[in-house]
């Protein structure tokens, strides 16, 4: 039997999914099986996979998100320094998230302010989560608008029948969290609140850092409103706040490029509310019904300290003496996206046999976007590139019907998908299928075409993006799983996935899938193409007396055709990766609990474009920041492989009405470094690549009562 973790003080609440089969029996046993080596939604049956809370509270390094657990599985990876996900190696920008079945803007703090489409840390914290799917390809027809992984998430509901409650504080901040009873007829609610820790002293006026500070907090919360015996309304919300910045008069260090300089400054409000309605209908009939609102604003600057107080241009040798005026403007990036969408869904069970879904979603898009830049660095006047105020829908439609006979499963749905920037609308066709020719052996298929939108303002940098049409993938999986016992699994996984209509630039290499600045002022055109394969591998313990393990490592390739007509490997295009995760448990006294654990990442770097060092001199003699590259030689270069070592150790003191968890989670204990921009050398008179390191003890402090 699969482990759950049972707290002295805390309610666990485990739900069962009955998997209903017609068969003449003269007795029945019934046994709790956990499968973690399929997905919750019984409509996919290939590329997908059930992600448990357990294991994101277990994970070492996962910092309480579950974003940061999915990079440990094979198909999948993420950089060492954020929380974003890429899957089969397409970028984090196409990785989907949903919540109650909608799709929602990607809730991460920090998402977006530096390398595009990743964040930092998940807004989602583990206590609100009730066990989620993740699908990594040939996603089921109800899901539209990706072309990498989606992660299907769950909001579990707040204690019924007692309060409960916990505080945490730790290297990263302050974590509230309460739930409890609304009323005697089952309502509840559960709320989490989490202050980031520079934040807190902040506003306290303790500051203790110097240099970069990332301030956050976010607010999620459930309100459960059962409605007689056979429907329920629940509320729910998250509300994400997130500031960065730079203290220049504290730093004191030597300068040899821009990025020395560079004084980024940004501001992030990312909040989603919705109403789900879920009723039971009789004779097999369920229909649910969500309105969800989703608002994300943000201000981002990026400026460069040139000047004195006294206007004398800054250098190296003199930047210790004079004092800095207010940095000079370079961009300024300021938009706003409000989403308005209506779904509704309606399921039949017919028979043991046959299950039937079937749904629709209207987006309504409102989207505001001003970007300025300044024509040299030295100057500081910012200088309208484009201004944007435009609204516009997105519509999705879905049927699928789920048949089972015997050993065999079949999948077959349909999607229709419709965007109205550029009035594209395309059929979708999703199928899948499984063979078991043994209960503990099984083969699945799966195909799908999907589309996927880019960032907004990928279509108006400039009047003629706005005719760009969505990026469409084929997309076709192959597994095989085997598993032995309850507590043991195994699975082998192959992928091709072909793209087409690929956003490309009609003048040099450029596409949208290397996309990484916060901010683009790139013409584009569907003319490219796109195409990733490979095969993983992967065994796992689940946790049993104590224990659990995986393993599991993938081959894989990467690649785009701009405009040229010529295949290169994509940024993301890392060829391999491997994991081994694990952990221990020990009873001690019989009822506290010591735990340990472990994780290790190892993959291949990132893709890189040859510097032109000349032409970079020139740049930046011109007063711009950035570099040049030998466009036809793109991504030609591999950096560095990658060893990602986190490990976290705990102790949990169970009380009769209280427990007590004190912890280390250690991410990046080897302190690797990636790359996060390039910049020319004014000293070396070279282009340097700036590398990230993001390491750190989350030493934490829980009460639960």
């Amino acid at each position: 039997m699969v482990e759950v973790l049972v707290a002295g003080s805390k309610t666990t609440v485990l739900n069962f999914g009955l998997l209903e089969l017609a068969t003449q029996l003269e007795g029945v046993t019934i046994k709790s099986v956990i499968n973690k080596s399929r997905s919750q939604n019984p409509t996919a049956v290939a590329g997908a996979m059930m992600i448990s809370v357990e294991e994101a509270e277990r994970f070492a390094g996962s910092f309480d998100g579950i974003e940061r657990v999915v990079k440990r599985y094979a198909g999948t990876t993420g950089s060492v320094n954020n929380a974003g996900i890429s899957t089969h190696s397409n970028p984090p920008t196409a990785t989907m998230f949903r919540v109650e079945g909608v799709e929602i803007i990607t809730p991460a703090h920090f998402y977006g302010m530096g390398t595009h489409g990743t964040g930092d840390v998940s807004a989602f914290h583990t206590n609100l989560l009730a066990n989620s799917d993740y699908y990594t390809a040939a996603a089921p027809a109800e899901m539209g608008n990706t072309m990498g992984g989606v992660m299907d998430i769950s909001l579990r509901s707040g204690n019924s029948e007692n309060y409960e409650h916990s505080v945490k504080l730790s290297t990263l901040g302050l974590d509230l969290t309460s739930e409890g009873p609304l009323s005697k007829n089952g309502s509840s609610y559960i709320i989490s609140y989490r202050y980031g820790l520079t934040k807190m002293m902040n506003d306290l006026g303790w500051g203790i850092l110097e240099g970069d500070q990332s301030d956050y907090q976010d607010l999620s919360l459930k309100l459960n409103f059962p409605i007689g015996k056979s429907s329920n309304l629940s509320l729910w919300g998250i509300g994400i706040f997130d500031e960065c910045y730079m203290d220049w008069d504290s730093w004191k260090e030597e300068w040899n490029t821009l990025y020395d300089q560079n004084d980024f400054l940004s501001k992030v409000n990312n909040m989603t509310a919705g109403a789900t309605y879920d009723a039971n209908l009789g004779k097999g009939w369920r229909w649910k019904t969500n309105f969800v609102a989703s608002y994300r604003k943000s201000n981002i600057a990026d400026r460069y300290a040139i000047y004195a107080t006294d206007g004398q241009i800054l250098t190296n040798e003199n930047h210790y003496d004079l004092d800095f005026a207010p940095a000079t403007p370079f961009v300024q990036f300021d938009n706003e996206t409000l989403w308005l969408t209506f779904a509704t869904s309606v399921q039949k069970r017919f028979s043991s046999h046959n299950f039937l879904k079937a749904g629709a979603s209207l987006r309504h898009i409102d989207y505001y976007q001003k970007l300025q830049r300044a024509a040299t660095f030295y100057t500081g006047v910012l200088l309208p590139v484009n201004n944007t105020d435009r609204n516009m829908e997105q519509v999705d439609a879905y049927v699928t019907d789920n048949l089972r006979y015997g050993k065999f499963t079949f999948n077959a749905g349909l999607h229709l998908s419709g965007w109205t920037l550029s009035d594209d609308w395309t059929l979708q066709p999703r199928v899948s299928a499984e063979y078991k020719p043994k209960d503990n052996h099984a083969i699945a298929f799966g195909y799908g075409m999907t589309t996927f939108i880019e960032y907004y303002d990928t279509y108006f940098a400039v009047k003629d993006n706005q005719n760009l049409k969505p990026m469409r993938s084929n997309q076709f999986v192959l597994n095989y799983s085997w598993q032995p016992s309850l507590s043991y699994s195994f699975k082998t996984e192959a992928w091709f996935e072909s793209q087409n209509a690929v956003p490309v630039s009609d003048v040099s290499t450029y596409t949208s899938l290397n996309r990484r600045l916060f901010y683009t002022d790139q013409a584009l055109v569907n003319e490219g193409k796109g195409r990733n394969y490979g095969i993983s591998i992967g065994a796992e313990h689940y946790m049993t007396d104590g224990v659990y393990w995986l393993i599991n490592g993938a081959l894989y390739k990467c690649e785009y055709k701009a405009i040229d007509r010529v295949w290169r490997s994509t940024l993301y295009d890392r060829g391999w990766t491997a994991n081994i995760v694990g952990g221990k448990e020990w009873k001690i006294k019989n009822k506290n609990i010591l735990s340990f654990n472990v994780a290790f990442t190892a993959m291949g770097g990132l893709r890189q474009t040859p510097f032109d060092d000349n032409t970079s001199a020139q740049l930046y003699a011109e007063g711009s920041p950035y570099v040049a590259y030998y466009d036809s030689q793109a991504m030609k270069n591999h950096t560095d492989a990658v060893l990602d070592l986190s490990a976290n150790i705990s102790y949990r003191i169970h009380g009769k009405k209280t427990d007590h968890i004190i912890g280390c989670d250690f991410i990046n204990i080897l302190a690797q470094k990636e790359p996060l921009q390039e910049y020319y050398n004014y000293r070396t008179h070279k282009v340097q690549t700036i590398m990230s390191c993001y390491t750190l003890p989350n030493i934490s402090y829980t009460i639960i009562f």
